[in-house]
């Protein structure tokens, strides 16, 4: 946007003085300055001067450019219209006012008349047209700006050709001819056309060259922080957008860019920058379609109603705003409406393969992969080079386990538009799968990195169909298949899986037949359970599929805790310090406000502290209203309810009731536990162990423990009473004490196995095969995991339970264990008694080649061949 400011400095006064008295009176500033104000954001004073300059006849487009920003970035934009159009009939050959009518007819979506006052600009050659200086002249000046204008009405009203050859015009002009002579703000509108024909770095390139002659534009910026986020730069986009601010801290369209590029990695700071947003200008478009597709990520489809609502008082031909309500009906079930708005997108622009992107968004926000596939492919339809649906398209086919064609609609994707790095890390990732091993189940296909396949194999197949046959029958569902199953040894790759980048903090994701998550070998030992989180995806699969995707996310979330924590003893979250103290500082939400929770966190725990009471929820349901009503509540929201129509359905009850019984029922679990006198005990008891007070140890951590039960994972009371209860001689307490540990924490290794060891001194060969089976689900590769396999078989043994200890002794076998002759002699062993004799065989005769001397695998060797 042009400002012709740099003669007037020479003139202006330069020292604005506020009180200076001139006969008591207060100076008013100058026209000059009033501009130079609104360009600092300093609107207060600044309109009425410039507004009483352009209705007294001024033509200086610098005076014009300032007030049609003073309205503009206030949000101003009736008010604005109105006068320019009055001035346009008044002055029809004034170029200044007849482009910032067209500029505001456009921003307030009149098409036509944006584009009649635009033509209305006088087509100036750029390169003929200079002044004294070699530059060139304002008429030139003001012409590429109203041809950029038109163009950019163009293509939202559909007329993507002509505005394509527009675009081209301008940049061959630069290009071609003179692109010495170009001011800055014509520069940044080469920019623009450069952008919208895709030249990306020549686009980069311009704006650098306008920066270098002007560092003050504001607008300039703006437009590069745009270019650097739509590349997925974000680090540079916020350092331009701060450029912007640094120059007018009240221009809100650079605090909307840090909004978008802080709202993953400083999610309170983005909330900040959206805030500033409204408070500067309460009537940004785009800031009030930011608003709404986030409420409809959220599922709270009213809030987004009101939200695109505010949008079309402005523009009332806004097509994203109709985007965005054809996806909200969609996704509520209202086909009429959602046709509607979907003709009312494509009635403005024929072209705008925008409309489906909205909607595959969505789609995808509300985990509806197969529905977001249709809804890209229309997309691409529309405009095959609409590289963002593709990514789209390409990603969510892999999502429905479709690899080849999402991989080669990736591939064209990443040809067009070689900045997006989802896509890019995506198809590295594709490349990768070449190291994994594809095996089946009777219900599953499952990808295990060869590198540690042998190893895991055993355990994964059987706890995947051990959770189907445990979970099928429980919902009275059988999911379709093929369902699909991978594991990750490299976290980053699980990342890439999920959202195409890095960084990523879950442990798993599903998408309803595809299912993944990292493997125990992607994160430090003892730091997750692979089992529990095997257990929580599947259960995804389950409320996915049962409800056609339309669960809500914090009720699946809740379902799939819910579930872990009934899966093996001590899976699941259980009520740690930080949940405690979110009960007690009433940070849990609404049910009608779960969703945010974990969409658009306020503070850094409320992501899994949504989690924690989501799962709470699940149990108070089935507390109350037994598991039929779980079943029942996943069919009504099949059936397209909303979460207040399925509580009242099937609960009879409202939202707001259920909150506040739920809120009884959380308060009474927590009543009785004070955390600091818990703390005190704990302290207490462990500084009498240390210093020999056995009994008085005891004590306190008993009743520690007696007040919360729940809390393992501070100062852990559990093994230091067992500790003490050992060093009494009480192997029996020791035992039970650790057995409670066991049933709340899943990661305890280290207590798995002291309590098998105790349990096998004291006969108990079957419980102490159950400890050491947790055991693998927390450490299954390391070598402590190696000494876990070695115990666990043969405890199998002793107990003949064949077939499991062969499992045992071939994962060590795979891990590479020291022994490998006693490993093969156990695997013989316990094939010879499964009835496996040939297997045996041969596993005896690998053993004697390391060591022919052995004799225990030398007597086996004679029982198999007689």
């Amino acid at each position: 946007m042009g400002r012709f400011l740099r003669s007037w400095k020479l003139l202006a006064v330069l020292v604005f003085c506020i009180s200076c008295r001139a006969g008591g009176a207060v100076r008013q500033a100058s026209v000059p300055e009033a501009v130079e104000m609104v360009h600092k954001g300093e609107y207060k004073d600044a309109g009425p001067i410039l507004e009483q300059a352009v209705a007294g006849g001024s033509n200086d487009p610098a005076v014009v450019q300032g007030l049609y920003e003073f309205w503009t970035r206030q949000g101003q934009y009736t008010v604005a219209r109105d006068r320019f159009e009055a001035w346009s009939k008044a002055r029809p050959t004034s170029a200044p006012i007849r482009l910032a009518a067209a500029r505001v007819n456009r921003s307030t979506g009149n098409y036509a008349a944006a584009i009649a006052h635009a033509d209305a600009v006088p087509t100036v050659a750029a390169c003929a047209n200079t002044n004294d200086k070699g530059n060139m002249t304002p008429a030139a000046s003001l012409s590429v700006a109203a041809r950029v204008e038109k163009a950019h009405a163009l293509e939202e009203s559909g007329k993507r050709g002509e505005s394509l050859a527009i675009f081209q015009t301008l940049i061959d002009e630069y290009t071609n001819k003179c692109s010495n002579v170009w001011t800055p703000s014509s520069l940044v509108n080469v920019a623009e056309a450069l952008r919208a024909t895709e030249d990306f770095h020549g686009a980069n390139d311009t704006l650098k060259t306008a920066r270098s002659a002007d560092s003050q534009n504001a607008d300039l910026f703006v437009l590069w922080g745009d270019l650097l986020l739509e590349k997925y730069n974000e680090p540079e986009a916020i350092d331009s957008y701060r450029d912007a601010l640094n120059i007018n801290p009240n221009i809100a369209e650079a605090h909307l860019g840090l909004f978008k590029a802080l709202e993953l990695t400083d999610p309170e700071g983005a909330a900040k920058e959206l805030d500033t947003t409204f408070q500067i200008n309460p009537n940004l478009i785009t800031a009030h379609l930011t608003v709404a597709a986030s409420r409809v990520e959220a599922e709270e489809y009213d809030k987004a109603i009101e939200a695109i609502n505010e949008a079309l008082k402005i523009n009332p031909q806004s097509t994203p705003a109709y985007s965005l309500l054809a996806a909200v009906n969609f996704l509520r079930g209202n086909t009429a409406e959602y046709e509607k708005y979907s003709k009312k997108v494509l009635e403005i622009n024929p072209l705008d393969s925008g409309l489906y992107y909205t909607l595959a968004d969505s789609a995808v926000s509300l985990r509806l992969y197969k529905e977001a596939v249709g809804f890209a492919r229309q997309a691409v339809q529309i405009n095959p080079r609409d590289w963002r649906s593709q990514n789209i398209l390409g990603v969510n086919l892999l999502r429905l386990g479709e690899e080849k064609e999402g991989q080669e609609v990736l591939e064209n994707a990443f040809v067009g538009d070689p900045f997006n790095i989802w896509t890019y890390n995506t198809l590295k990732l594709l490349t990768s799968f070449a190291s994994f091993e594809r095996l089946e189940t009777p219900h599953f296909q499952v990808k295990l990195h060869r590198k540690e396949s042998a190893a895991l194999r055993p355990y994964v197949t059987e706890t995947l169909e051990k959770a189907y046959a445990t979970l099928t029958k429980k919902y009275e569902f059988t999911p379709e298949g093929p369902i699909t199953f991978e594991m990750f040894p490299d976290h980053a790759d699980f990342a890439v899986r999920i959202l195409g980048m890095p960084g990523i903090g879950a442990l798993g994701v599903c998408f309803g037949k595809v299912f993944a998550m990292d493997s125990p070998s992607a994160r430090p030992p003892n730091e997750f359970n692979w089992g529990s989180t095997l257990w929580h995806e599947f259960t995804h699969v389950i409320t996915l599929q049962m409800t056609d995707h339309k669960i809500p996310r914090w009720f699946s979330e809740g379902l799939s805790v819910s579930e872990e924590r009934k899966g093996f003893p001590g899976w699941g979250d259980d009520m740690k310090a930080e949940f405690l103290m979110a009960i007690k500082e009433k940070k849990f939400l609404p049910i009608a406000d779960l969703n945010n929770g974990f969409i658009h966190p306020t503070f850094p725990e409320q992501v899994i502290i949504s989690y924690y009471q989501a799962s709470l929820v699940a149990d108070f349901i089935q507390d109350k209203w037994g598991f039929p009503s779980i079943r029942k509540m996943l069919l009504s929201y099949k059936a397209g309810r909303s979460t207040s129509e399925v509580f009242k359905e099937v609960l009879n009850v409202s939202l707001t009731e259920f909150d506040g019984e739920f809120s009884k029922w959380v308060n009474a679990r927590v009543a009785g536990i004070d955390f600091e006198a818990y703390g005190k005990m704990v302290t207490e008891g462990e500084e009498a162990l240390k210093a020999g007070e056995t009994d008085k140890a005891i004590d306190a951590l008993s009743k520690a423990i007696a007040m919360y039960p729940e809390q393992y994972d501070v100062h852990n009371p559990y093994e230091t009473l067992a500790q003490a209860y050992l060093k009494k001689g009480d192997k029996k307490s020791a035992i039970e004490t650790l057995k409670k540990l066991l049933t709340w924490s899943e990661t305890s290794f280290g207590s798995n196995m002291a309590l098998a060891k105790l349990l096998e001194e004291q006969g108990d060969l079957a419980g102490a095969t159950t400890a050491l089976e947790g055991a693998m689900y927390i450490q299954p590769l390391t070598t402590a995991g190696m000494d876990a396999h070695r115990t666990l078989g043969a405890l199998l043994l002793a107990q003949k339970r064949f077939a499991e200890a062969a499992r045992e002794f071939e994962t060590l076998l795979a891990l590479n264990a020291p022994d490998r002759a006693g490993a093969y002699y156990n695997l013989a062993e316990a094939k010879f008694g499964d009835g496996r004799t040939d297997e045996a065989r041969k596993d005896v005769f690998e053993a004697l080649k390391i060591a022919p001397s052995f004799e225990p695998a030398q007597e086996l060797l004679l029982k198999l061949v007689r």
